[in-house]
């Protein structure tokens, strides 16, 4: 089973999502922030030497960076399940209503999520209609949900 070391108001909710997305189990070790400082707790440090998250543990091995976590749950355990595709059109300069970023979700969705949660939070979004619908797309998936509920919310308290 997958141990996620997730902190709060960080990336690693996508790692969450991604578990919940393939249904497969998964333990979450919460790590939060510092409420003054808003940096991570020591106890992040100890399995991450920058104290950054995801990481994640599955057996002895241990992985940082949610990219490459991505890819390896989906290798290992997406059973074909989240793979982008790999040929088709180009991907359009604005993604088609109820569309994804390739022909179907996959975890290139989930992937970039979170750059698109930071541009929100920078009200860098408000240009880009079709990207907000997409955004909110993502939100309403019922493994988004989840994930949310279980890893608390992506964006940040902004006073």
């Amino acid at each position: 089973m997958i141990t996620i070391h997730h902190l709060n108001f960080s990336r690693s909710t996508r790692i969450i999502w991604l578990m919940e997305e393939l249904g497969e189990p998964y333990e979450i070790v919460p790590h939060t922030r510092d409420p003054n400082t808003f940096r991570s707790p020591q106890t992040l440090d100890r399995i991450h030497p920058l104290g950054k998250a995801p990481v994640i543990e599955d057996g002895a091995l241990v992985i940082a960076e949610s990219g490459a976590i991505i890819e390896y749950v989906i290798a290992t355990y997406g059973r074909g399940k989240l793979i982008p595709a790999q040929s088709g059109p180009a991907i359009a300069a604005e993604i088609p209503d109820n569309g994804y970023l390739t022909d179907a979700f996959s975890g290139a969705d989930i992937q970039m999520s979170y750059v698109l949660e930071v541009a929100r939070m920078g009200k860098l979004l408000a240009a880009y209609p079709s990207l907000e619908k997409y955004m909110a797309r993502l939100e309403q998936r019922p493994a988004y949900k989840r994930s949310i509920e279980r890893g608390g919310p992506v964006r940040l308290p902004l006073g």
